[in-house]
């Protein structure tokens, strides 16, 4: 029966508990050392939670009735953990709370649990990952040796670990540990044999529930399942772990050890062990406490401690007697802790924040370079990516995409979140599904700028492609220091007006790659220097790098005619291949050139909405 290991996971998790406390007293400072850096400095947090999938209500079975009695609450629904409607609804509940992946309990044996460990692998919402939490007190005790473990663990590796949906952080897929001691012998010689036959150049990220800081030579972080539960403010033991891991990336070479924090609602098992432990709720008072400790250390990841162990009371799923409670403090403290809101994976909200962060913050008055906000996320074609699909993210004035999770690129790559070719296809009527791969749509009949209906004057992306370069054709020569008096009518029709000259834009740097000119007022603003995010802190700096961002230039630069909220203006537009820059020199300062809502026409373009 289930039951029949369960008791003896949760007992065994008890021993940790004092030993965590007093490492927090005994770790010495240490030199901080630097984390890998990437485009837009430290990849901000992710944030995982624990799962159990054994809660039955089917057969003979039901969980909820038989077990009543050893809980001191139940959730708000009671279900059962192998619907994958409820699968479904969680890690949809998780992932709009803020929360980047589920650990779920994992052994590699046969059986239910692991059945429901690949449904929801298998049916994770995009955005959000399932990560395997490795229990070595659930395997047999015939396989609770290194041999047994290693063939584990391959299983795992090679069976799931490159599923796209399964959680990666910095591009690793990361693993979850549990009970190292649990095979009989020296634990640290034992995962020191099983780590160098599995995954000897550290490419997963492997997370062990331990108070042995020694095991950082074998593991690339620890976490604490239950050992902050029990202080007042938690951050101390925090602080001490991620103390201990800064000393070892000091003195070591390889792998950048990581810190974790493990944040928890409460604790009590009063009625399923006895005497049991208990941590008082507070009415969600402790799990803000814990949140803000962690918040405070920033730590690399942060692990919740659990979405649903109801015999620990520890769930911070809707409950009976807290409603969505837990799901709101986790979206406002997850939120905190990544530097911004529901941007889902740490790379795409990385390159969101360097340059629209100082922008949400009110520290320069800028325009954006990508929105406000993620308006969604999905999956999409794409021939070269892991299972022929990966996750992207739209924006209004781009999409973010990661072709390949875990590289190449690296993930410190510039490019390894990418910015779609958006206005190519939206000219061309071609989606790309692959490299060499397309479906036809049509080109759209969008405006390029201004407003989106009633705005006969502004030529669409079907009328804009006329003159654009989409496959060789229309370029242009050196045109550098020439004034730009060239026009396009909402029609395509080209042509010349020298009544602009009186704005005296001029051409001023050609690009050979493509054979177009770009405007003063866009080269500048592709080259400009301010506020930007790196280091988890403001500096000023070059804001974009103009290739990443923008592409090449496709078009010339063209006068157009355009109402922007109901009123005609003359505006400059000039196509690049993954942007469109407007300059309106009629606007403030600060809004005289902007990102064309690119992103917006895109989604609008190939999804009606």
């Amino acid at each position: 029966m289930i039951f029949s290991n369960l008791k003896t996971v949760l007992t065994a998790r008890l021993r940790l508990v004092m030993a965590v406390l007093l490492l927090a007293g005994l770790i010495l400072a240490a030199g901080q050392s630097q984390p890998a850096q990437a485009y837009g400095g430290r990849t901000p947090g992710a944030v995982a939670a624990f799962y159990y999938p054994w809660y039955d209500v089917s057969g003979n079975i039901n969980t909820w009735r038989q077990d009543a009695g050893k809980m001191i609450s139940q959730p708000a629904t009671l279900y059962h953990s192998g619907d994958v409607n409820t699968m479904r609804t969680q890690m949809d509940q998780a992932r709009k709370a803020g929360i980047d992946a589920f650990a779920v309990t994992y052994n590699a044996a046969p059986g239910a649990w692991a059945d429901r460990f690949k449904t929801m692998l298998d049916n994770a919402p995009a955005g959000f990952g399932i990560a395997a939490h490795f229990e070595v007190s659930l395997m047999t005790d015939s396989a609770k040796n290194v041999g047994g473990v290693v063939n584990a663990l391959n299983a795992l590796k090679n069976n799931f670990t490159t599923n796209p949906r399964y959680f990666r952080f910095q591009g690793r897929p990361v693993v979850y540990f549990w009970w190292p001691q649990g095979i009989p012998g020296n634990v640290k010689g034992n995962w020191s044999e099983i780590r160098n036959q599995v995954d000897p150049n550290h490419e997963m990220i492997w997370s062990v529930d331990t108070t042995d800081m020694s095991l950082l030579d074998v593991f690339d972080t620890v976490h604490f399942f239950s050992g902050a539960k029990w202080a007042d403010n938690p951050q101390g033991s925090y602080q001490s772990l991620k103390t201990s891991v800064n000393a070892w990336n000091a003195s070591h070479g390889g792998a950048r050890r990581l810190s974790t924090a493990s944040v928890t609602p409460g604790y009590d098992d009063r009625r399923f062990r006895s005497p049991g432990e208990f941590r008082d709720r507070a009415g969600g008072n402790y799990y803000q406490i814990s949140w803000n400790a962690a918040i405070n250390v920033q730590p690399d990841l942060v692990t919740i401690s659990t979405w649903n162990e109801w015999y620990e009371t520890s769930a911070i799923e809707p409950g009976r007697d807290w409603g969505n409670l837990y799901l709101d403090i986790t979206r406002d403290k997850a939120n905190a802790f990544k530097g911004a809101s529901g941007l889902g994976d740490a790379s795409i909200l990385k390159t969101w924040s360097r340059t629209d962060l100082p922008v949400a913050k009110q520290a320069t008055d800028r325009s954006w370079m990508w929105g406000p906000g993620l308006n969604d996320q999905r999956r999409e074609p794409n021939a070269e990516s892991p299972g022929g699909q990966r996750t992207v993210y739209y924006f209004d004035k781009s999409r973010m995409e990661i072709n390949h999770p875990g590289g190449p690129p690296d993930v410190n790559d510039l490019f390894y979140v990418t910015n779609g070719l958006l206005p190519i296809e939206l000219m061309s009527g071609q989606i790309k599904t692959g490299d060499s791969r397309t479906e036809n749509k049509g080109p759209a009949q969008i405006p390029v700028a201004g407003d989106p209906q009633n705005n006969p004057n502004t030529p669409t992306y079907a009328a804009f492609g006329r003159v654009s370069t989409l496959s060789g054709n229309n370029r242009a020569g050196d045109r550098s220091g020439q004034l730009v008096l060239d026009t396009i009518s909402g029609s395509g029709q080209t042509g010349r007006n020298d009544g602009y000259t009186g704005r005296n834009v001029r051409m001023v740097k050609f690009i050979p790659e493509s054979g177009h000119n770009i405007a003063g007022p866009f080269w500048d603003f592709m080259n400009r220097t301010g506020p930007v995010w790196e280091d988890n802190n403001m500096h000023d700096g070059k804001v974009v790098e103009w290739l990443f961002a923008m592409g090449y230039p496709i078009s010339e630069p063209y006068w157009i005619k355009s109402k922007v909220g109901g009123v005609e203006k003359d505006v400059l537009v000039q196509a690049f291949e993954r942007r469109v820059l407007t300059y309106t020199p009629d606007n403030p300062a600060a809004f005289k050139v902007e990102m064309g809502n690119v992103g917006s026409h895109y989604h609008t373009w190939r999804y009606g909405n």
